[in-house]
């Protein structure tokens, strides 16, 4: 199985898995158009496409897919205009597109927003989960996870020390995104053979560090996305 980073992090998010068969779209941050491209413009494989929340960086172009003729699942908040394609979901529930299928679970944010276990016979169980700063549920161990890695707590200090960061950043940032240390502890209880670190932020994450971290706390195979990444799960 094939991810596809179309990108990620705070300004737009979206990703692919495909088995060159078989493809299923992760958030809806990338124009419909930026997909197709990556998958050479075969859209008749597109099998779904499913939305975390409502901000705009994963979900702005929601609509731009179901004109597109592909199914979209998301929190019921996320479709602001009504389509045939619309595919309002629930927590808990398991759902299938194609050879896919998928389970969402809640996740404390600002807004309603789920993370996603998804099934494939060509992947096994990858678990995404993004926006959020901790999970409440005891989760599955996976084959691989697609996980948020926002901040690091010192660097996060340092840049409001410095004044490059307003110090009421840093409550919210608790509250709604995954700082490093939580997503080590996730990465380790979850034991996946690969491990994708995404939406790292800009100004408090430090990449290699990160991956450092990961790696020795796991012996997982470990990689940061961002945009253009294309790797093979089991390949790492």
């Amino acid at each position: 199985m094939r991810l596809v980073t179309l990108d990620t992090g705070s300004k737009a998010n979206g990703y692919i898995l495909t088995n060159g068969s078989e493809a299923l779209i992760i958030e809806a941050g990338v124009k419909a158009i930026e997909a197709k491209k990556a998958l050479g413009f075969r859209t008749s494989i597109i099998q779904g496409c499913i939305i975390s929340h409502s901000h705009a960086d994963h979900s702005r172009y929601g609509v731009d897919y179901a004109r597109a003729g592909i199914d979209v699942f998301a929190p019921v908040d996320v479709f602001k205009i009504p389509h045939n394609r619309n595919r309002p979901v629930m927590p808990h529930k398991k759902y299938k597109a194609g050879g896919f299928t998928f389970m969402p679970f809640d996740v404390p944010h600002d807004v309603v927003t789920y993370g996603y276990i998804i099934e494939h016979q060509d992947c096994g169980k990858v678990l995404f989960m993004t926006d959020t700063y901790l999970c409440e549920y005891k989760l599955p161990k996976v084959d691989h996870l697609l996980i948020e890695a926002n901040y690091d707590y010192n660097i996060l200090d340092h840049c409001i020390e410095e004044g490059d960061t307003h110090p009421a950043m840093k409550d919210r940032l608790m509250t709604s995104h995954m700082e490093i240390g939580t997503t080590i502890t996730y990465c380790t209880e979850l034991k996946p053979r690969t491990v994708v670190l995404i939406h790292l932020s800009d100004g408090h994450s430090n990449e290699e560090d990160f991956i450092d971290r990961v790696t020795g706390a796991t012996g997982a195979k470990v990689v940061a996305a961002k945009k253009g990444l294309e790797i093979y799960l089991d390949e790492l």
